[in-house]
């Protein structure tokens, strides 16, 4: 059985300065952190995370703050949608970047259960109250065709829709079971957020949106292109219903040029040169062979 996340969001005044709430999966009210030593390993539906991209460590970011600029046209009385974006802030008491893990109907398990490779999944915005979404609305920078908006969408308490809906995908893991492999764990995971319906993948680069300071990078949807930038990795994880003492995930260490899963297309070449190199080994033993035979 399942009950409808409600959580007591955070007001943003004029200076966008946080006043202090609770939430309702942690009810002392204490805030999540970006340290990596303060993390559960296994996520579970309903835990507050912080989500890290892996190519430019930014974090998946919003405001109480709608684009400037956008896909709307002059002619629409369309509202324009709530900014995300990458920060890179890691304040302890920053709240902007945390994020609740919902099941896809925009609801969470009474008891504890874990987020697996595949899963659809909602992610609602704690300050705001607003879910990562997208739609068929090119993005705030870039205006190639093939990246579309990502927003902050649907109002405090809203089911929300099916443009909220995101597909998890794990492609990269530090763990020896393929049970382990199949469940999401913060840090060693890395995975994608496919979006079914305008079938593309979350994505951010450097490039930043305008109007606002360089620290905010642009986030969109990527139908197709850049693999390596359309990875992502939970960084904190917290939960009232984790175990007293929790497993922590071990501290990351990020090399100075990014470690990323391997393209599916690299892993085919290498394949084709194995079957290459197989097939010169052949040819070379049946020529030795027919000469020893001729000899």
């Amino acid at each position: 059985m399942y009950y409808l996340t409600s959580i007591q969001g955070k007001d943003v005044d004029e200076s966008n300065n946080l006043k202090e709430s609770t939430t309702a999966n942690n009810p002392k009210g204490s805030t999540t952190t970006n340290n990596p030593k303060k993390s559960f390993s296994k996520v579970a539906y309903g835990a507050v995370i912080t989500i890290r991209h892996e190519d430019t460590r930014g974090y998946l970011h919003s405001h109480a703050l709608n684009y400037e600029t956008g896909s709307r046209p002059l002619e629409s009385s369309r509202k324009l949608e709530q900014r995300i974006a990458l920060h890179n802030s890691t304040h302890p008491t920053y709240n902007f970047n945390d994020w609740i893990i919902q099941k896809r109907d925009g609801t969470v398990p009474r008891d504890l259960e874990y987020v697996k490779n595949g899963d659809y999944i909602r992610l609602l915005h704690v300050v705001t109250q607003r879910r990562l979404h997208s739609h068929p609305h090119k993005a705030p920078v870039t205006k190639a065709e093939n990246h579309f908006e990502v927003t902050g969408f649907g109002n405090p308490g809203s089911q929300g829709n099916w443009d909220d809906d995101w597909q998890l995908n794990i492609v990269g893991y530090d763990a020896e079971s393929l049970e382990e492999q199949e469940v999401l764990l913060s840090q060693p995971s890395k995975f994608r957020l496919f979006h079914n319906n305008m079938k593309c993948d979350l994505f951010s680069h450097s490039k930043v949106i305008p109007m606002v300071d360089s620290h905010w990078q642009e986030v969109t949807c990527l139908r197709g292109g850049d693999y390596v930038k359309t990875i992502w990795t939970i960084e904190s994880n917290t939960h009232s219903l984790y175990p007293k003492e929790p497993v922590y995930s071990k501290e990351p260490v990020y090399s100075k040029e990014p470690v990323h899963p391997k393209d599916p297309t690299d892993l085919l070449a290498a394949e084709y040169m194995f079957i290459g190199v197989l097939i010169l080994y052949v040819v070379v033993c049946v020529l030795r062979f027919i000469q020893s035979n001729y000899n």
